[in-house]
């Protein structure tokens, strides 16, 4: 698959229990559900949403990235519900140097259920088998201890901390940095 043109086509994927899609208008509902709750915006870059409107506003960006063929999420679709959960997808891609950056976020009633794992696992093998990435990275807040188990749980390994990378929630926050390799994902 063109790496190039992948998000303009990103195509849906689907694990045991998720569909992983293209975010649509009609799910602002279901992504405000859990976009306002501010345990779920505690370790992200954006703030919790006050509205709905800001939730549409999220949701015209990245349909505005799809078009663009620019790094946007997959939402992710509860099979047995047909709700959007959360979502996950590469948030960078530098295709000169075949890698990517990862993100994802989830409402917290799917916390500890091995969702985003099973996700995360799913985005990591498209992006080695289609993509054809060299190198897939995560970033997280240190102390966010959640995210990190998935990281794990996935197959990346840590590499290192980056001392107040961010200035995020007015604060300067330490980032750990995770990635897997194309060579370890195939074992070669």
């Amino acid at each position: 698959m063109e790496t190039q043109r992948i998000f303009n086509n990103l195509p849906k994927l689907e694990t045991e229990r998720l569909v992983l899609r293209k975010l649509l208008y009609k799910d602002v509902n279901d992504i405000y559900s859990y976009a306002h709750d501010e345990e779920v915006a505690q370790y992200v870059m954006w703030d919790a949403h006050h509205s709905e409107l800001e939730t549409l506003e999220f949701l015209n960006v990245v349909i505005e990235l799809y078009n663009k063929n620019e790094p946007a999420p997959w939402g992710i679709e509860l099979k047995e519900t047909k709700k959007i959960i959360g979502t996950i997808g590469f948030v960078s891609l530098e295709s000169e140097h075949n890698k990517a950056e990862v993100g994802y976020t989830l409402a917290k009633q799917y916390w500890n259920k091995g969702i985003t794992t099973e996700a995360l696992k799913k985005v990591i093998q498209f992006g080695f088998e289609k993509m054809r990435l060299n190198r897939i990275e995560a970033k997280c807040i240190k102390e966010n201890e959640q995210s990190i188990k998935v990281l794990l749980k996935a197959g990346m390994k840590e590499e290192g901390l980056l001392r107040q990378y961010l200035y995020l929630k007015k604060d300067f926050r330490d980032i750990k940095i995770f990635s897997i390799l194309k060579s370890e994902y195939f074992g070669k």
